[in-house]
């Protein structure tokens, strides 16, 4: 079920609303009665799930967590910006973050939730909360891995057919040998910006014992007004995994390698990417000798030109 929540909310305005702390402007999700969207007296993109006031005895205090905060079963007025109010008790989860990247992430990040689970159950809620801020937290960090990098694993990941397998191939450390891997198969995503398809390697990546193929997924990134960003890749790969631990897994990798970056993150053409994109073969790419590296020497990294190499599409590698 689509419930457009991010849609919704982005033709709101702030208008006429009433001064009151317990007031809210909200639209009403058509698919759904028992959610509205809206904006606090503050300014503050919210959730609004209706319910009944709480049959239990147990106390459910407010969470204020980095980046989010909910209120249960909170008896308050809401309005339409037609101006009709409407007395009730709600369920209402708060972004208090300003990026709009952020902001839209919020309202996928529970499109995905409402969409699968029981949303008006408060522990499920408060659960759900505690991840979401969870992985805002991380955005204080400093980033880990490059933009282009990770864009460019999240690309590959949103369009190969068998998600679930390569989610799960997928590295938990971005200094990992391969980003993708595999029983038998070892993939590592690279990306170039200039003319040439050059990349820099380390011997590993290219001649590895541990597996017996290796290759290399190459394109070519470029920054576009019309692109889109990592959390756009993020949100496609979402709609398709539904692994619940696969997709926590996949946010807290973006948001941990991104860190600090996450609010700001930079917007590549797709097109360019996808017309560019080919699997090497890692055999084909010029190679130093493993052999002929000095006895203590480790982590040698070099600059490799690939563009005489004929690849192939993703698709061929024959993975999974």
């Amino acid at each position: 079920m689509e419930l457009n929540l991010k849609n919704v909310f982005s033709k709101l305005s702030l208008n006429d609303i009433s001064e009151s702390v317990d007031s809210y402007i909200v639209e009403r999700i058509e698919s759904n009665s028992s959610l509205r969207t809206g904006l606090s007296t503050a300014g503050e993109p919210v959730i609004l799930i209706s319910t009944k006031s709480c049959s239990t005895d147990e106390s459910f205090p407010d969470q204020c967590l980095a980046g989010v905060q909910a209120k249960f079963f909170n008896s308050c007025s809401i309005q339409n910006e037609a101006g009709i109010v409407e007395e009730g008790v709600f369920h209402i989860i708060a972004c208090s973050e300003e990026s709009s990247e952020l902001i839209d992430f919020f309202f996928d990040f529970f499109e995905l939730f409402f969409s699968r689970f029981q949303f008006d159950d408060p522990y499920a809620l408060r659960e759900e909360i505690e991840k979401l801020s969870s992985l805002f937290s991380l955005r204080k960090k400093p980033g880990r891995q490059s933009m282009m990098g990770l864009w460019s694993e999240l690309l590959v990941l949103s369009q190969v057919e068998k998600i679930a397998e390569w989610a799960n191939a997928w590295h938990e450390h971005p200094r990992s040998t391969f980003d993708f891997r595999f029983q038998e198969i070892g993939i590592d995503v690279k990306s170039f910006g200039g003319d040439n398809r050059e990349h820099f390697f380390k011997i590993s990546q290219l001649r590895n014992l541990g597996v017996k193929h290796c290759f290399i997924i190459s394109m070519c990134l470029k920054e576009a007004e019309d692109g889109i960003t990592a959390l756009d890749l993020l949100s496609r790969i979402e709609a398709r995994l539904f692994d619940i631990e696969l997709v926590e897994k996949i946010r807290k990798q973006v948001f941990d390698a991104a860190g600090n970056k996450i609010s700001d993150l930079p917007l590549y053409s797709e097109e360019i990417a996808c017309d560019s994109m080919m699997a090497l073969d890692a055999s084909e790419i010029p190679c130093l000798d493993p052999d002929s590296i000095p006895l203590g020497v480790s982590e040698v990294k070099f600059k490799a030109d690939c563009s005489g190499i004929d690849g192939q599409g993703v698709e061929c590698l024959n993975i999974c």
